[in-house]
Order: C-alpha cells, then structure tokens, then sequence
C-alpha cells in the first residue's frame, strides 16, 4: 500500500510538471498574464483536471507495471519515465523573459557557432554526470516529485474552486460584434496598419539584398514616407497606450483583466487606460464609426462599449481554444505542452486576424479602422522561399520570412480595400509600435527607428520626409486627417515641420535619439 501511494504521489507530481504551461495561465497567472490572456471558462478548468486524471492514470500505469515486470530493462525505465517530466519546467524557464534575454546576449557575444558549441558541451557535461551519478539524480528527482505532490494538489483545489464559479458559456470577450449601420459614409476614412515590431532598418534602410517586399515598396512610391521616425517606447503595453491616447507612457501596471493602469510622462499619478480620452471617443463623439482588430492587448475588454466593432487575439494563450466543446479544450492544453506550440498558435492568430482585418478595412461603412497584426513579431512561422507556413524554422533570418509575411498581409489588406472600392477614398497609415529589439542577434546592429508610411485619399505621389519625429503624433495627425483639416501630402509635410518647430524639446524628452544622417532617396 505504501508503495501504490509514492507511485501516485510521483505521477500526480509528474503529471503536473507536463501541464506546467497551461497551470501557468490559469492559476499560477501574474497580473500581466491574466491581463493579456482571453476569459478562462469553467471548460478550461475542468479539462485540465481531467488532462491531470489523464497523465496521472499514466504514469501510475507504467510505474506499476514496470515494478511487477521481470525484466531489468522495463523496470528501470519505468522509474525514469516520471524524471522526463521536469523537462517541461526547464523548458518553461528557457522561454522566460530573463533566459531569452540571456540567450540574446549569448548570441551577440559569441554568435550562433558559438552558442551551439556551448550547448553541445553543457549537453555532453550532463551525459556525464548522468553516468556518474544517475543513481543519485533519480532518487533526488523522487523526493522533489514526492514533496512536490502537496503543493500541486493545493493548486489542483483552486482550479475545482474556478471550476465551480467561472461561467460555462464561452467569453465573448475577444469580439464585439459588429453593429448594423446602413449608411455609408462619405467623409474622410483612415486606416491605421501596425505590424507588431517592424524594424525601419531591415525593411527600408538597410534592407538585405534576398529580401524581397513589393507591396511595401508599392505603398512606399504612393506615400509620405517618414525616414526617420521614432517609436515612444520599446513595449507594445506602453506603445500602443501611448499612440491611441497621443500621450507618452512611461509605466504600467495591470490591475485587472480588462484594465491597465499607465503613468504618463509628467504626470505622477496612474490612471485607468479605459477612461483616458483617445483617438476612438473623438471620433466616437463626433458621430463617426470605428473598428479595431488587434493582437496581444485586449483592446475589447478594456474598450467595450467604445467602438463600432472589436476583435482580438491572445498571445500564446495554451488555454486558448475557440471552441467549447470539452474535448477540443483538452486537446488544445496537451498540444500547447509541446515545444513548437507557440508558434502553431502565432500562425492561428495571424490567419484569424488577418481575415477579421479584410472584412474590416473593406467596409464602406467605418471611417476609423486600427489593425495591429501580429507579425513580423516571432516566434517564426514562415518560409519566404516557398511562401509558405512553418513552425520548424531553425534560422538566423528568420525575422527576414516574418518580414515577407507582413509584406503579404500588406498586399492581402490592399486587395480587400481595391475590391471594396474604398482604397482610393482612405487614408492609410503603416506604421509599427517598436523596432526589432533582437536585431543583434542577426547582424550585430540595432536602430530606434520604425516605418512610417502616410498614403492620403485621393493621391498617390511619393513625399520623402527625413526630419526626425515621434509617431506618438499618430493620434493628433489621423484626427486632424478625419477632420478634414488637410488632405494633400504636402500639406502633412509642412504640418509635421510645423509640430516639430514648436515641440522640439517635448520630442527630446521622449527619448528620441539624435538625428540620424539623412538617408539617400
């Protein structure tokens, strides 16, 4: 009897380190987390106490089976089977902030080779200690999972309390529908694309010779096109707060799941994000229509009854499931253990937003649309060369094949407005949040900039603007835009002269780095 009980205690233990990555977003969630993931449902809770049932049952399984085999063989490997289990967390830790981070520095200091080589030898070094002391680690792997057992099964009683208070039904949370609006409207249209870290440099300035973006350098020839424009900060939590506002974010702090609490530049105390006036109530109280479709911020849950329609995505969400069938949730939890998890779930919400994008900048009906899509952000899910999904990319380039898909998306947005008749009438803004901040790892360079791209109703001639600024202006410019205030390129020109003629010293206290040399057209 004492037996069976370390045998269940070892595979509850185990079982739980597989499901690390799902307990993580559901109980073991940072304020953070539970701001940016979806609503968990009781469907969440309930399948991942049974995927806990599931993998206990087998690991109890196998480690009964082997202590009653006769063969030494089965019966050591059905003791090490549990020891897998602590993959999971090493691989959880590898993926945290302060590890890629590391790993980061890693590569620019002693490159790719460098890193591999250093791998190879950590790797041989535990094979050695392994066949040294593989004994001693089993028997120390027991105890952890044997002590381990009481506080998984802590946690375990918390997700039963969820089970039994969160709501059954699937949360709405990440769509507002759309609602009727029979009359098109003839005023001014914008469109506002952000491609979530798109870096100036490798799209424009010092682009690599076998990349190829032709729609962005199509909307680069019909354009205004800002060379060297800066972005407020480097996270898309303070960014995008900080561009819908047209107000400088310096910090944040989730308080809720659908509130984020910002402190602006010169401002000493934070306010809530949904109450601050914004690009949307303007346009809102001046009558017209808006719609957003984003990634990683949710935008829905914090605007709710703002705008005309919403959707959202969550970012690498492993409770994350469209559907509320039981079954579907369990099986997306056992998928997200896996390792290229993520990256299935980044082409998923690609493919999801970019529809919902077509359907929202085609529509006659709405004068104000923000896209933020989620690529060329990682992880990488694209192959350039066949122009196709993948998530096995292995390569130093590969925010290169992120950066043709976004080229793609651009190309995908344009068509639906050409055959909705309404790209010749809109206003379309491309910009990003924030540079590529990994850029070191692939050619040892960094830049502050971001793209910037004002394609104005009506024309299609190319306006090169070298001045520095900071597209926290978006807000201030798509407004003056939807007001009607100016409607030729070169009238934007001299408004950007104008705002940074008088505002200098503000821009330099944002952060701006010092004027870059003026590109060569």
């Amino acid at each position: 009897m004492k037996r069976e009980l370390k045998n269940l205690a070892l595979a509850f233990s185990s079982a739980n380190l597989c499901l690390l990555a799902v307990w993580r977003r559901l109980i073991l969630a940072t304020s953070t987390d539970k701001f940016l993931a979806r609503n968990h449902t009781s469907n969440d809770f309930l399948s991942i106490l049974l995927n806990v049932l599931l993998f206990t049952s087998l690991f109890w399984v196998v480690l009964a089976l082997g202590q009653r085999s006769k063969r030494r063989y089965v019966q050591t490997s059905s003791r090490w089977l549990p020891m897998y289990s602590f993959f999971f967390p090493v691989y959880l830790l590898s993926r945290s902030d302060p590890a890629l981070h590391l790993q980061n520095r890693l590569l620019v200091l002693v490159g790719r080779n460098g890193v591999i080589l250093a791998v190879l030898l950590a790797g041989l070094a535990l094979l050695g200690a392994f066949w040294r002391w593989h004994l001693q680690l089993r028997r120390g792997a027991e105890i952890l999972l044997f002590f381990a057992a009481p506080l998984f099964l802590i946690v375990a009683c918390t997700a039963v309390w969820h089970l039994f208070t969160t709501s059954t039904a699937v949360s709405a949370a990440g769509r507002i529908p759309g609602r009727s609006l029979k009359v098109e409207h003839t005023g001014p249209r914008v469109v506002w694309l952000v491609f979530d870290e798109m870096d100036q440099r490798l799209t424009f300035a010092q682009r690599p010779p076998n990349l190829q973006l032709p729609e962005l350098d199509h909307l680069r020839r019909e354009s205004l096109y800002g060379s060297n424009v800066h972005s407020p900060g480097r996270e898309t939590l303070l960014c995008l707060p900080s561009l819908i506002t047209g107000k400088v974010a310096t910090r944040y702090k989730p308080v809720r799941s659908n509130e984020l609490m910002l402190t602006f530049k010169d401002e000493q105390q934070p306010v809530r994000w949904s109450t601050q006036p914004n690009l949307f109530t303007a346009a809102g109280e001046a009558g017209l229509s808006t719609a957003l479709v984003g990634w990683y911020l949710p935008y829905c849950r914090v605007f709710p009854g703002m705008l005309t329609s919403c959707s959202w995505e969550a970012f690498g969400d492993p409770a994350d499931e469209r559907t509320s069938t039981l079954s579907g949730t369990m099986l997306h939890q056992l998928l997200a253990i896996l390792p290229l998890s993520s990256r299935v779930d980044h082409v998923r919400e690609y493919q999801t937003l970019l529809e919902q994008a077509k359907q929202a900048v085609s529509d006659p009906t709405l004068n104000l649309v923000l896209v933020h899509l989620p690529v060329p952000h990682g992880p990488a899910i694209y192959e350039r060369k066949t122009g196709d999904f993948t998530v096995f990319a292995n390569r130093t380039d590969w925010y290169l094949d992120n950066l043709a898909l976004a080229d793609h998306a651009l190309g995908e947005l344009r068509r639906s407005m050409e055959s909705g008749r309404v790209w010749d009438r809109t206003t379309v803004l491309l910009t990003s949040d924030h540079p590529w901040r990994r850029s070191r790892t692939y050619d040892r360079k960094a830049d502050p900039r971001v793209p910037f791209l004002l394609k104005m109703a009506g024309h299609n001639e190319s306006i090169a603007y070298d001045s520095a600024f900071n597209n926290i202006v978006t807000r201030d410019l798509l407004w003056a835009v939807l007001r009607g205030e100016f409607s030729d390129p070169n009238n934007l020109a001299v408004w950007l002269q104008e705002r940074d003629r008088v505002s200098t010293s503000k821009q330099a206290s944002v952060g701006l780095q010092p004027q870059l040399q003026r590109l060569e057209k």
